[in-house]
């Protein structure tokens, strides 16, 4: 579309923050922009809107608001009801007003009966749009303080807010007769060792309808499910916990339980190859003939997947690498068979000699609750010494020490958790020990039965490194670098 002959057509742009049934505010913006075209003659070629979109700073892009822009050269005029649903960011709207005026596009606010083409409707323009995003700001400021006084007192804010499993209903939280005990079920399941994959898959297979009508579950909506003490009766804002005016779903025992197995079971560092998500074979092991090194990438058919090299000028803006990729099922399988030729036989001979421990025997290690009981009593005395002797440098010494005795708890904590955890699956475990030996003396059912990371842990024990040789050839040789030990038995 183009503008017309007389320079006539306009475009309308309004905005909502918040979207909800039998609102008027979109009719009533969409009434005054046609209304303004039709009086002053334009030719109204389109009303852009964003609904349920923040106009403040930081917030999430909006679509109709980027298409309006992108396709201003088609327009004379953008008609805005209010200059606040322009947008509340300084930043962001001055830099719109370039952009539109840049391509000869004027700005009509309605509520400002302001002409934005003149130098003094450009400055009161400026003013009223920092006045807005101060007016943004105060509102945040609101918030946040209502959102504290309502942790405080122990209160739910309810809104999107409200968890799977409740409902708000006269500004409380109530259980929801059908969900409550789907979100029951849930803990239940977890702490009986229900994997969160199973459980998603359990509620998906029974039709279990999502809190916001969404029909699909997976991982991630099952382990903020878990993770949130909503459930056990608890308020939190921040990383405060305040008793919760509402009646809880699962008791604090069942609670304390899926925590320790949560934090028992989490992964306890990030992913170490970022760019295939910590789930590629080869991770820390491939390198590129230019010394870089390879990312598997992600494709949806795994055998088009291949490693590029992490400088590839072919992939990356800015790389120096020409060496192009390898087909990672390929390389994979090579390093695979090579792992599995020079490891076999030492590491039968080594499972043979094992001992019963290492199948499942306790270690053993100082009890958790005398540790805890230990740290507590030092924790006593620190405060009892402090207060013996106050002062500046006491208080210094002793915010110190207090720091290093809370993260020691923590730690026996967690380890606790970890330990529960192992003891429920080695009191479960029904095989003899002549049963394990033999299955672990068998790397390739180890192998089978390890995860993608698991192997990738068993590769670089053996492994230095996979380096990809410089040959022009379509298919490409490589050189596995042994660790010493290796090197030695294979002699």
């Amino acid at each position: 579309m183009t503008k017309t002959k007389n320079g006539k057509t306009a475009a309308g742009y309004l905005r909502v923050s918040q979207a909800r049934d039998g609102m008027l505010a979109d009719s009533i913006y969409r009434q005054e922009i046609e209304g303004y075209a039709s009086a002053y003659g334009y030719r109204l070629a389109e009303v852009f809107a964003d609904l349920d979109f923040s106009g403040r700073k930081g917030s999430k892009a909006r679509p109709a608001f980027t298409t309006m822009l992108e396709r201003r050269d088609e327009f004379d005029l953008i008609i805005v009801p209010k200059l606040s649903r322009f947008g509340r960011s300084m930043k962001d709207n001055l830099a719109a007003y370039d952009v539109l005026e840049g391509s000869g596009v004027g700005i009509a606010f309605l509520d400002l009966r302001m002409d934005t083409t003149t130098s003094g409707g450009k400055l009161m323009r400026n003013v009223l749009t920092a006045l807005a995003e101060y007016e943004s700001d105060l509102i945040s400021e609101r918030w946040k303080d209502t959102h504290r006084y309502l942790a405080k007192n122990g209160r739910h804010l309810g809104g999107v807010t409200v968890p799977f499993g409740y409902q708000y209903v006269d500004k409380q939280l109530s259980p929801h007769p059908s969900q409550a005990p789907e979100a029951r079920l849930i803990f239940e399941r977890f702490a009986a060792g229900w994997g969160l994959r199973a459980i998603a898959r359990d509620l998906n297979e029974r039709g279990v309808t999502c809190q916001r009508g969404s029909k699909v579950w997976n991982q991630s909506r099952i382990a903020r499910i878990l993770d949130n003490p909503t459930f056990a009766g608890y308020r939190h804002y921040g990383d405060e916990l305040t008793e919760g005016q509402w009646e809880p779903l699962i008791d604090r025992k069942l609670w304390e339980r899926v925590k320790l197995t949560r934090m028992a079971t989490k992964a306890s560092r990030p992913a170490l190859n970022r760019k295939g998500k910590g789930g590629s074979l080869l991770s820390e092991l491939l390198t590129c003939t230019c010394g870089a090194p390879m990312w598997r990438s992600t494709a949806s058919n795994p055998a088009r997947s291949t490693y590029e090299c992490s400088k590839s000028a072919r992939k990356r803006e800015g790389g120096e690498c020409r060496a192009g990729g390898v087909a990672a099922g390929r390389v994979e399988n090579i390093v695979t068979e090579a792992f599995m030729e020079r490891i076999a036989a030492p590491f039968a001979a080594h499972v043979r000699k094992a001992p019963e421990r290492a199948f499942g025997a306790a270690t053993p290690r100082e009890d958790s609750t005398a540790r805890l009981a230990r740290i507590d009593r030092k924790l006593e005395t620190l405060v009892r010494l402090t207060l013996e002797s106050p002062g500046p440098a006491t208080d210094a010494t002793f915010r110190r020490q207090a720091e290093a005795l809370e993260a020691e708890r923590a730690e026996v904590a967690a380890q606790a958790a970890r330990d529960e955890v192992a003891s429920r699956a080695t009191r479960a475990r029904a095989d003899s020990l002549d049963e394990l030996r033999a299955r672990a003396a068998d790397i390739r059912a180890v192998w089978t039965a390890a995860t993608v990371s698991e192997r990738n842990e068993m590769l670089r024990t053996a492994i230095n490194s996979v380096t990809v040789l410089p040959d022009r050839a379509r298919l490409k040789e490589f050189m596995i670098d042994w660790v010493a030990a290796l090197e030695v038995n294979a002699a």
